[in-house]
């Protein structure tokens, strides 16, 4: 009998996870396909480079993208994503509603958007995504985008100073660099995307080519000089996790050599600032087992404070406790977990991040068995890095971010444990 993840596609069909899915006229289907396609990579790429700015122009790639995936996100129905997406909807509406009741609608704008409409829009992006295009093609894409976002966080950084303040603006809101001690640390949303965009440069180490390895020096330099700790964590634990599952060490080569551009390029006035590699080795290490620094703990002590009072459901979303992060947003708060409690308590936290354990170790294990599965592997630990991140920073909370956790999931519901990747295009 004839295997079916090897069976030959009919004329007018199209491979996805080895079925033959949809039947349409070749030609037709070819050039939707293509369209398609490209739209998302567009929009991926815009979000990823520039998150959170150009929002007037993002309404419409929001929209066109909405429009393609009304066409192709359906070929993979999942009963588990369904029952995922009800259980989700369900506890932060019912938060939503519960701020509402306590505090009124000025939060629900900013909310209702972040946890209603942007996991279900990111999730069928990414079916679509799936659907439309190989398994290679979409692993180049992501190098693609890496790059293109590691080296505008490189340039933005090198070249602060010389960047006029209205183009700064326009990137982020309220830009700001600063410097004390040999440490430098520049506020840029990028950093967040770079967070799970890294791993697919050491999945381009295993080529001889010498433009890979480059790539992922480039990243290594882009977290030393935005210092920003969940970025520089991630990376190197991007590297010996990359180095773990595939048995070798040209990763470890990797940080070895950004390393010494680095210092190459401090040698040769090219960065304006004199690091020292001895207090960013120390600020981010006391960061990390601090998680998050001076303040954050102050936050953390709070929010679980308040979570006891209301454990099962929570306070709702909107509600606000004594330590304040944001004036203009008061319900914002940069320790997502804790704050998960807070709003929509235990059965709401349970709801949020027992979809995304599942998908981290479905594709753990996934990774084990297909170490081949090169697109598996960086998506596995993009995704953790993601997950480690968010913890103090709420990149999930951000629908520019957002891709970031459901292109993982579905992912994991699509290849899992048994099952080999997706359909992989000509090229290696």
């Amino acid at each position: 009998m004839q295997n079916s993840l090897t069976s030959t596609v009919a004329p007018g069909q199209t491979r996805f996870m080895g079925r033959a899915v949809g039947v349409v006229h070749p030609k037709d289907y070819d050039y939707k396909e293509k369209f398609a396609r490209y739209t998302l990579f567009a929009h991926l790429l815009f979000v990823a480079v520039f998150p959170n700015a150009f929002r007037e122009f993002k309404i419409a790639t929001y929209a066109l993208s909405s429009i393609v995936i009304l066409g192709f996100a359906w070929n993979y129905p999942s009963l588990l994503a369904r029952v995922f997406a009800v259980i989700f909807l369900c506890a932060h509406s019912f938060g939503i509603l519960k701020g509402y009741l306590a505090v009124g609608s000025a939060f629900i704008q900013y909310v209702a958007p972040a946890y209603l409409v942007g996991p279900i829009f990111w999730y069928l992006f990414s079916n679509a995504l799936f659907a439309v295009t190989p398994a290679g093609l979409l692993r180049r894409f992501l190098i693609g985008c890496y790059l293109f976002t590691a080296t505008v966080v490189v340039l933005f950084s090198v070249f602060y100073d010389s960047i006029p303040f209205e183009i700064k603006e326009m990137v982020i809101k309220d830009p700001n660099k600063s410097y004390a001690e040999g440490v430098s640390i520049v506020r840029l949303h990028a950093t967040g995307s770079l967070m799970f965009l890294f791993p697919f440069a050491l999945v381009a180490l295993h080529r001889t080519r010498y433009l890979y390895p480059f790539l992922a020096v480039l990243g290594i330099i882009a977290s030393v000089l935005t210092g920003r700790t969940g970025l520089i964590i991630g990376a190197v634990g991007a590297i010996c996790i990359f180095s773990v599952i595939q048995r070798q060490l040209t990763a470890i080569f990797a940080i070895a050599g950004g390393i010494v551009l680095i210092i190459a390029s401090n040698s040769l006035n090219l960065v304006s600032t004199d690091l020292n590699w001895a207090n960013i080795v120390d600020d981010h290490v006391s960061k990390f087992i601090s998680r998050g620094g001076d303040e954050r703990p102050e936050q953390r002590q709070e929010l679980i404070s308040e979570f006891l009072d209301a454990p099962i459901f929570g306070k709702g979303h909107g509600m606000t406790t004594a330590v304040l992060r944001d004036t203009e947003k008061p319900w914002r708060y940069e320790l997502l977990y804790e704050a998960t409690l807070f709003r929509v308590g235990l059965l709401g936290f349970l709801a949020t991040f027992l979809p995304i354990v599942w998908m981290l170790v479905r594709l753990t294990l996934h990774s084990m068995a297909f170490k081949s599965d090169k697109l598996g592997i960086a998506i596995y630990i993009g995704a953790l890095a993601a997950f480690i991140g968010s913890g103090t920073n709420p990149y999930y909370e951000a629908i520019d971010f957002q891709w970031m956790v459901m292109l993982p999931i579905a992912y994991a519901i699509r290849c899992g444990p048994m099952r080999p990747n997706m359909r992989e295009s000509s090229k290696p």
